[in-house]
């Protein structure tokens, strides 16, 4: 008599059904079974690859490994870089910039490229107005009236830097998701998975917006990589108007700035928010361009950001406590926005909250 045997994938089982009406399940050690994504996932560190002796293998094990990702680095690199870390070693892909004290020359080049790549753009304003609006989302810049303090206006530039090598090398096709991050994150638990993700939404973590939506960490599916990245097109596109609208007060901030983007672009209503499971670390002789941390004599480094860090604990505390697997953890408690369906045209009403710095 032969066996009739079919193989139906259900909740991450594989039964099996014979002829004779029985039925087996079959744990079989698949990508779904093992808990990796099956999703196409790239994710790029941005601007730095700071901290890698705290953080890497923790990156590798709550990061890449689990979503079976790839690496690229987008970057500024100085003449004493250090090649030999792992970040750099790892990564498929690596888009450098010298590294420089001034970045005005740096956004001189962009702007250029960004006029050259789009001919039709109409009395363009220049970016070094936006130096006139206060006050802190275009540091890294030198100017002698207008100086912003931090290092904020340096990721606007490798956000563009970003987009221009992606597009060059043909990217936005050979990737479901697209994960922007930074370095110096500890992750306290696994990121999340890319199939409890919709390809239709966009994610960042729950925290550290300061009005806005934190800079630090986003996923991106492809569609979104080019309107995300786009930031800096957009402000000197003078018909998107954002000098103006931006003008009427003096208290951005770049987290207050990409959510103006996105509102501007319309694609605010597609954000979603997951548990904010991170923190940013420095090692003891650790460089930095704005909190220099509190020190943690249990960890023997720096914690960047102590809200950043409890909000992190908070949530493995309660993930510990709930006796559900993570896929059911973060599913249940992603959200949308507050005011995802009437985020306003213009930011002028919104107070900032100010970040201290160490």
């Amino acid at each position: 008599m032969k066996l009739v045997v079919l193989f139906i994938k259900r909740a991450e089982r594989f039964w099996v059904y014979c002829c004779c009406g029985l039925s087996v399940c079959l744990l079989l050690p698949t990508r779904a079974c093992a808990g990796e994504s099956e999703k196409k996932v790239l994710v790029i560190v941005l601007a730095e690859t700071r901290a890698h002796e705290l953080t890497y293998s923790n990156f590798q094990e709550n990061v890449l490994d689990p979503l079976n990702a790839d690496l690229a680095i987008c970057i500024g690199v100085t003449d004493d870089y250090r090649y030999d870390n792992p970040f750099y070693r790892k990564a498929k892909y690596k888009f450098l910039y010298p590294e420089v004290e001034d970045y005005g020359p740096a956004f001189d080049y962009a702007y250029a490229n960004i006029l050259a790549d789009n001919p039709q753009m109409k009395n363009p304003i220049h970016w070094r107005n936006f130096l006139k609006i206060k006050d802190q989302f275009m540091g890294g810049v030198k100017d002698p009236y207008n100086q912003h303090p931090g290092s904020a206006g340096i990721l606007i530039f490798y956000r563009w830097f970003l987009l221009k090598n992606l597009l060059e090398a043909d990217l936005l096709d050979k990737y479901d998701f697209f994960i922007i991050t930074r370095s110096d994150y500890i992750y306290r638990l696994p990121h999340p998975r890319m199939e409890i993700f919709s390809d239709e939404l966009i994610y960042a973590p729950d925290g550290e917006a300061y009005s806005g939506i934190t800079d630090r960490h986003i996923v991106l599916p492809s569609k979104f990589v080019v309107p995300y990245l786009s930031l800096l097109s957009a402000m000197v596109d003078q018909k998107n108007h954002y000098y103006d609208l931006m003008k009427v007060r003096g208290n951005w901030n770049l987290e207050q700035l990409i959510k103006f983007h996105l509102v501007q672009s319309n694609i605010w209503e597609y954000v979603r928010f997951f548990p904010y499971v991170m923190y940013t670390v420095r090692p003891i002789n650790g460089t930095t361009r704005w909190s220099s941390g509190v020190f943690s004599e249990q960890h023997q480094f720096f914690i960047k950001y102590p809200s950043e860090y409890q909000t992190a604990l908070d949530h493995k505390l309660v993930f510990e406590g709930s006796n559900c697997g993570i896929d059911f953890f973060y599913k249940n408690r992603l959200r949308e926005p507050d005011d995802s369906k009437r985020a306003p045209a213009n930011f002028s009403q919104i107070k900032r909250k100010r970040r201290v710095r160490r």
